[in-house]
């Protein structure tokens, strides 16, 4: 994780390797972690966190260009996201031409554009549900989460830009939304569990607890760094105690959250309050620094993106194409396909663009978020 205060913290990037291995086995293997798709939900709060930090920063910096540092922000996040996404869609576009029905290739179209305008969640919220068993032949159903974050980062950034140039903390703004957010998920998902879901208005209260650790995150660094030697030992061991609870709210999630209709609903607590607890202990608690910062792990979670990307549409064409194949080995052969996939886009798409700054990217390398 590049861009907070604190430098690279690699147990950001063993976080996400955590959440993404617990998608992917969760669409291989539905049986063997049955709750794996709320690794999508340890997402948002990691991706709150990190955007909001580096606006937080860079408005604190300056607050009258706040438009020329909005401006610099999509322009990162076109070049963060757009390329391998582009790649993917392409391969899916090309696939569904060869091997999918007329209706079929007219749908699939219809959601890449989708996904390209980053609007797939609403028109997936109408007549997809997330657990049903046609999703198995929606190769892109899985692009419904990063239209929810895109559509996040049209309005956060000016908020926070407004909250700066008020002099207001983001934190009473962060929870007023992630309230608002968090009590219309319960509401509208009494009236229509599919929509609610899919949208915006009823996940941004993930990204917002991410935007909460934001604002608390710099403030407890500092309080450390100004007690004395023995209190500073005992908060950080209160904060590798804080850690290991997270992860097991994390753990518990996967574990027991079952694919319901009705979800998110409180349920969702479990692994966005572990996720937070995780972020707010720091690099410095010891199951961050020695467990989530294995090498292994780090490296999953730096191709992150990219095997969330690929892993989807390879098991959702082999149950189109090949349904009498669609079994344990064929499903494990293209996870490994879909991890090489994402070394190759990572090494020679994603490193060689960032390493290329233009334009309004060039002040900042978001290179993790």
């Amino acid at each position: 994780m590049r861009g907070t205060a604190g430098g690279y913290s690699p147990h950001i990037d063993g976080l996400r390797a955590v959440a993404v291995i617990a998608v992917v086995l969760f669409h291989a293997f539905p049986v063997l972690l049955p709750g794996g798709f709320v690794g999508v939900d340890v997402f948002f709060v990691i991706s709150g966190f990190l955007i909001s930090s580096i606006l937080c920063r860079e408005f604190a910096l300056t607050t009258s260009a706040g438009l020329r540092v909005i401006a610099q922000f999509y322009s990162r996040r076109i070049r963060r996201i757009f390329p391998a996404l582009l790649v993917v869609l392409s391969t899916c576009f090309a696939l569904g031409y060869c091997l999918l029905l007329p209706s079929s290739f007219a749908r699939l179209s219809l959601q890449i554009a989708a996904s390209s305008g980053f609007f797939l969640n609403y028109v997936l919220s109408g007549n997809v549900g997330y657990f049903g068993g046609e999703v198995a032949a929606n190769p892109l159903v899985h692009l419904w989460s990063l239209s929810v974050e895109e559509q996040f980062y049209l309005i956060w950034p000016l908020l926070i830009w407004a909250s700066a140039r008020s002099r207001v903390r983001i934190l009473p703004v962060a929870v007023f939304f992630g309230a608002l957010s968090y009590f219309w998920n319960l509401h509208r998902n009494t009236a229509s569990a599919e929509s609610a879901y899919y949208l915006l208005q009823t996940r941004a209260w993930e990204l917002a607890v991410g935007a909460v650790l934001a604002d608390l995150k710099p403030r407890l660094d500092g309080a450390l760094e100004a007690i004395g030697f023995g209190p500073r030992r005992l908060m950080e061991w209160g904060l590798s105690f804080f850690a290991v609870i997270g992860l097991l709210l994390i753990g518990a999630g996967f574990r027991f959250i079952k694919g319901d209709p009705f979800y998110p609903d409180e349920w969702a607590l479990l692994p966005t309050i572990g996720t937070g607890l995780v972020i707010l202990a720091g690099k410095k608690a010891w199951v961050n620094g020695r467990l989530l910062s294995l090498p292994a792990l780090v490296g999953v979670g730096l191709i992150s993106y990219p095997l969330y990307l690929w892993h989807w549409p390879l098991l959702s064409f082999l149950h189109i194409a090949f349904p009498e194949y669609d079994t344990v080995l064929p499903r494990a052969s293209l996870i490994l396909v879909a991890l090489g996939l994402a070394w190759i886009v990572y090494h020679s798409i994603e490193i060689p663009i960032r390493r290329q700054p233009r334009g309004w990217s060039r002040p900042i390398m978001l290179a993790t978020a």
